[in-house]
């Protein structure tokens, strides 16, 4: 007789993503960082991510990782490996490592030459292997490429404490666009239901899922040393009248020019969490920008798209950021045409009805002074009278500004990414 197998109040999730270009730093991992996120905000913190993993096209390390990462979680996203080229065999490994058969999807070969024919690309006889599929696995539809991704789910045996277990191996592509597009159609809703399905099965154990939540709160003016000394005295206060509900668990992130409070609670928590940001916002109220998924680029985002509506183009001329303040609002913008159904025209929007100049010189002047017009908004980035100081002009209206000490000069990088932020800071209002 197996053992009981132990109970986790949370979801376990971790991800693989597969690919020598990852490992060899040719391509960033953005996919395990956007998987996280839309986990964590679809099962409301009812998961946690344990782990994220990148290992190159090599099939030992593929075998060690799935057995690594599958003991220790109930979730597990593998990204990359399912293409038609010699190094895509992750479709293989998965089954190896799950002791199943590949098994040929009809299916999946008469999408793969329904795409290839929408591309106009010839179909080769390698694109086959993307249609075999460990037996058990549910297909997962791709309608932005070839390879369609698929959910493999099984009992394994974790450990003598465990028992048997069930742990799900999901299995996607490695572009972007092809995850998103998995996750939107279908792999959201079936995630949703095997998640109420692993909840009911824990309560029945006698376990009660717990919904974890994180607050973040973003300063701006303070280096990470000293917020985390200021914040740590005012946690220890909070957390001694709180003592019954437990510990808060808190956590600090330093990104130009920010630093977070990131802290998570659970439900009966709810009181202490409150004290906590009272006292927080009360000390630290000159240096909080915003809290939670709030983002300064959205404000100046969501001011061109009511100039656009106003019929009045947005025009931004830039002396001081080299482009940084462009990349952001663009960055933002993509951001949120991916996750809103509403905001797919955002990046239409910034390329029609924004103009954007970078650089110095007498010729930023002179379309400074030839764009007084009800039709344009124009703003401006410009160096004060030294190295720190900043102008931000709004037609004709114009706000001086020292940068700190902290953000350097106008023109190094730290500098640029102040200004961009400050920015966006203040025409945000």
């Amino acid at each position: 007789m197996s053992a009981k197998p132990e109970f986790y109040s949370r979801i376990r999730v971790a991800t693989l993503a597969i690919g020598t270009e990852l490992t060899d730093g040719q391509v960033l991992d953005r996919n395990s960082k956007w998987l996280s996120e839309v986990v964590l905000e679809t099962l409301r913190f009812e998961c946690e991510i344990v782990e994220h993993r990148c290992v190159p096209d090599n099939r030992a390390k593929i075998q060690e990782s799935l057995s690594e990462l599958c003991a220790q979680g109930e979730l597990v996203l593998v990204t990359g490996g399912l293409g038609p080229t010699s190094d895509d065999f992750t479709r293989e490994e998965i089954a190896t490592f799950s002791a199943a058969q590949l098994q040929w999807s009809d299916e999946a070969w008469d999408w793969v030459q329904e795409r290839l024919k929408q591309r106009g690309a010839p179909v080769s006889e390698n694109q086959k292997q993307q249609c075999y599929f460990p037996s058990g696995s549910i297909l997962l539809k791709n309608s932005q490429g070839t390879a369609y991704g698929f959910w493999l789910s099984q009992e394994r045996t974790k450990g003598p404490r465990d028992g048997a277990v069930e742990t799900v191996v999901v299995s996607m592509p490695g572009p972007p666009t092809e995850i998103r597009a998995i996750w939107k159609e279908g792999l959201r809703e079936r995630l949703l239901n095997w998640t109420a399905s692993w909840r009911e099965k824990v309560t029945g154990q006698g376990g009660a899922p717990q919904a974890r939540s994180l607050h973040i709160v973003r300063t701006m003016g303070i280096g990470e040393g000293a917020l985390a000394s200021g914040v740590e005295e005012i946690v220890t206060e909070v957390q001694a009248r709180f003592r019954e509900s437990g510990p808060l668990m808190m956590g600090y992130r330093a990104h130009v020019p920010y630093v977070e409070v990131k802290i998570w609670s659970e439900p009966h928590q709810a009181e202490a969490l409150a004290a906590l940001l009272a006292e927080i916002r009360k000390r630290y109220r000159s240096l909080i920008v915003n809290e939670g998924d709030a983002d300064v680029a959205d404000g100046f985002i969501n001011r061109i798209v009511r100039n656009e509506m106003r019929k009045v183009r947005t025009l931004v001329c830039d002396e001081v950021t080299d482009g940084e303040f462009f990349r952001r609002i663009q960055e933002r913008a993509r951001e949120r045409s991916e996750t809103g159904e509403e905001n797919r025209t955002l990046l239409e929007a910034l390329r029609q009805d924004m103009a954007y100049f970078q650089g110095q010189g007498q010729w930023l002047k002179e379309i400074q002074g030839g764009v007084q017009s009800s039709s344009v908004e124009t703003f401006f980035l410009e160096q004060g009278s030294n190295s720190r100081e900043l102008v931000l002009r709004v037609g004709s209206e114009a706000r001086v500004l020292e940068l700190p000490t902290l953000a350097s000069t106008l023109m190094s990088e730290r500098g640029r990414k102040w200004t961009t932020e400050i920015a966006l800071r203040e025409w945000s209002k």
